[in-house]
């Protein structure tokens, strides 16, 4: 599928720009490994996070269309089994999907709550992101810092 909400020239440059990252050849002679595993099979899921030492999870566009009590169940296990900082984002549509645009809400170890922390315009982050009223605990808690090689 090419366009989430209907064809249009946003979708198409996305779609011209995935094609164009394919012919890559930097692209093309990457190696890349892929670990089927179900998300709700908490023993399997537990067993993957501690083999790999995995320590941060990018859920996106994944929890979304799981019945509450099972995304709590995933969130729960991640949480209980990632290595520190044991931090979880959570990519999810607005409305699911009934409208553009995203919520992105950190879960960590080391807080007792989840922080909601931006909302963006387009699930592709190309447009507008606007932070929601956990932003600053999340800044405090995990700065961004950039350098820049010379």
């Amino acid at each position: 599928m090419r366009a989430c909400y209907g064809t249009s020239p946003y979708y198409e440059g996305l779609y011209r720009e995935l094609m164009a990252t394919f012919d890559d050849p930097d692209v093309r002679a990457s190696e890349v490994g892929y670990s089927e595993l179900d998300l709700l099979d908490t023993d399997d899921l537990r067993a993957f996070i501690r083999r790999n030492n995995i320590n941060a999870v990018n859920l996106s566009y994944t929890l979304y269309e799981l019945t509450p009590e099972s995304r709590t169940r995933v969130i729960d296990t991640l949480l209980d089994v990632l290595r520190p900082p044991g931090v979880a984002i959570v990519t999810e549509p607005h409305a699911e999907l009934t409208r553009p645009g995203c919520t992105v809400t950190v879960y960590d170890q080391s807080t007792a709550s989840p922080m909601t922390i931006v909302t963006v315009s387009d699930g592709h982050f190309t447009g507008r992101v606007d932070p929601l009223p956990d932003y600053e605990q999340f800044t405090t808690l995990h700065p961004i810092t950039y350098e820049f090689a010379r």
